[in-house]
């Protein structure tokens, strides 16, 4: 259910949802300098199940790790992208436990999570780097052992982050597609200032469509 707040008071007066996410420095995705060459060649995607955190601000202050509200939120956040990719006419390779267990599995979502603050801090706010506006280049080194070892053109990876709390609520959602030499293609991030739940699959499935309304989609 959504809850009261600024997502709550958006659909009772009818402001469209997408005023209400953020959408930092006018656009909600970035592309590679390199993304009309390479992106109408990738028809097949290998989907890493999505990292989501949820924490919850306690009355004494400290912020506390949701653990079971966490793995809901993840598993809610995966079946929604990829319904999306599907959407979208892409082959979805989903990575199943013994992928995700992998040493270069893990390195790169650490890596990603990384690279993410990166994008999230200079290219929508606070810390704006012009010149990552104008040249969206973000590297994360070559996957293309990875791909090909999955009948893979490229990598979706997707991040969730929720603070659940009556003082300072937000929530947000980044998926990037990465192609074989690393390279971040697209990226989109969305979020809302409201307590918007993501151990909701409707809430999560509203938030995850608008992050990837404009994603790249094969041939139909």
């Amino acid at each position: 259910m959504l809850k009261n707040g600024i997502w709550g008071w958006a659909i009772r007066v009818g402001v469209p949802v997408c005023l209400v996410l953020i959408a930092c420095s006018h656009c909600p995705e970035r592309r590679h300098p390199s993304y009309a060459d390479l992106a109408p060649s990738i028809r097949t995607v290998l989907f890493l199940v999505p990292e989501v955190n949820i924490f919850e601000d306690l009355a004494d202050g400290s912020t506390v790790w949701q653990d079971a509200g966490s793995h809901a939120a993840r598993s809610h956040v995966q079946e929604a992208v990829a319904g999306r990719l599907a959407e979208k006419h892409l082959v979805i390779r989903t990575a199943g436990p013994d992928l995700m267990a992998m040493e270069e599995t893990r390195s790169v979502q650490t890596l990603f999570r990384a690279v993410n603050r990166s994008i999230q801090l200079h290219t929508y706010g606070p810390q704006i780097f012009p010149s990552k506006l104008r040249s969206f280049d973000y590297q994360m080194g070559s996957i293309a052992s990875l791909l090909a070892a999955h009948g893979a053109d490229a990598l979706v990876l997707a991040i969730g982050h929720q603070i659940i709390s009556p003082r300072r609520p937000k929530t947000w959602i980044s998926v990037a597609l990465v192609e074989s030499q690393g390279r971040i293609l697209w990226y989109s991030m969305q979020g809302a200032n409201a307590d918007l739940d993501l151990q909701s699959p409707e809430e999560a499935q509203t938030l995850v469509n608008a992050t990837l309304q404009n994603f790249p989609g094969g041939s139909s």
